[in-house]
């Protein structure tokens, strides 16, 4: 079957979206033709919604029709957005939309009837966004909620929300369609990432070696060695199977992560998240140990994990609650600060930056989405630590075997 064609539209950015119109039938109330409007940043991502929007389409009884009084307030509409989309959404942004809407929509619309909210009405409160964006203070690098310099996502949710209410007839017109989030101000970037310095990073070492070996404490060596040597998120290495490891050629293929509620996500946070990373010769020989000694304790316990590099002991695999836990317990009797365990991840890419590393090279091993995002994040660092790490170019992290 012929695919589509999808016209190319280039974005402030530079990137490039699809968009192209889907038939979804003749609905069965206004026996009118549907069609509806798919952007995507790739065909494979396109064909998947387009499919999504014909399911959705069939599920609401071959209709996008709901008589226009059904909901009264913004409110209503968002509820019942939120029973739609909620579950075709992943879990970690399903649980962010939700928040977006708690904290910026709820709060400015909520009580609002639908007949009363207008673009001139939602170009206030976005303004009022940006504004709170602007003055808010961090303490310890966190904003008050609701005062965040993403506001334009809460818009684009906003956006979404009233696209589905033209869609179903509850309005007719989207009153956010025309509206742009205004930049925010920049200001000087005080948040610090927190990473084990060369002080730090030797004394958690040697607190691992002096580690007693129960079960537990042979797991979470390897697991913290295994974070510090590839920069991996957490999500991303307790999802790993043995079928990742390429022992031989010495590689690790990232296709999934665990997100916090438990579930595993087979398509990661971005495109870039799917990746090969190389690994030298310490850590191939500590995992092939690590391998060896995971099936006697799996043995043990009677426990079959289905191939998981850190599986769980009451379920299939890690809990990424029990995990930080047992850290921050490790963390404590080692007298070291809480650098979270994503802190492993900025300690893997401290070392690199330090040792010679070039921005590239670290974004596409730590499968960030834009260079961008790897610049603003460490290149503070760039001088900053330079003395401190740099004898640790040759990650020092052998002295535990």
């Amino acid at each position: 079957m012929r695919k589509q064609k999808l016209k190319e539209i280039k974005k402030a950015d530079g990137s490039i979206i699809l968009v192209g119109q889907v038939y979804l039938g003749i609905d069965s109330v206004t026996k009118k033709r549907r069609n509806t409007t798919i952007r995507a940043k790739n065909r494979r991502q396109w064909d998947n919604k387009a499919r999504q929007a014909k399911l959705d389409f069939k599920e609401r009884g071959n209709t996008t029709y709901i008589d226009p009084f059904k909901f009264e307030t913004f409110e209503e509409l968002t509820n019942d957005w939120i029973r739609v989309y909620s579950p075709t959404l992943k879990s970690n942004t399903r649980l962010a939309t939700l928040n977006y809407i708690k904290n910026y929509l709820s709060p400015s619309l909520k009580n609002y009837s639908l007949d009363e909210i207008t673009p001139r009405l939602i170009g206030s409160i976005v303004k009022k966004w940006a504004v709170n964006a602007d003055t808010a203070i961090i303490k310890n690098g966190r904003r008050e909620n609701g005062k965040g310099k993403d506001y334009s996502y809460a818009l684009h949710i906003l956006k979404k929300i009233f696209e589905y209410g033209f869609e179903v007839g509850a309005i007719e017109s989207n009153p956010a369609m025309s509206i742009c989030a205004p930049k925010p101000q920049k200001r000087i970037n005080n948040k610090k990432i927190k990473y084990f310095s060369n002080n730090e990073l030797e004394i958690w070492l040697q607190y691992l070696k002096n580690l007693s070996k129960t079960p537990e404490n042979i797991y979470d060596i390897n697991l913290y060695m295994l974070l510090l040597e590839t920069g991996l998120r957490i999500g991303e290495a307790l999802a790993l199977t043995w079928n990742n490891i390429d022992f031989e050629n010495q590689k690790i293929h990232i296709e999934a992560t665990i997100t916090k509620t438990g579930e595993i996500q087979h398509m990661p946070k971005s495109e870039e998240s799917i990746r090969d990373i190389y690994i030298n010769a310490n850590t191939i020989e500590r995992l092939q140990n690590w391998k060896l000694h995971q099936i006697k304790i799996l043995n043990t316990l009677s426990i079959n994990n289905k191939g998981f590099v850190f599986p769980g002991i009451k379920s299939l695999h890690a809990n990424y609650e029990t995990t930080r836990v047992r850290f921050i317990k490790h963390l404590k009797k080692s007298n070291l600060p809480n650098i979270g365990l994503h802190g492993f991840r900025h300690t893997h890419a401290t070392l690199l930056l330090n040792s010679g590393a070039d921005y590239k090279e670290i974004q596409n091993r730590l499968g960030h989405a834009s260079i961008s995002t790897t610049m603003d994040t460490y290149s503070h660092l760039s001088n900053e630590k330079a003395r401190e790490t740099a004898n640790l170019v040759n990650f020092s992290l052998k002295k535990i075997q």
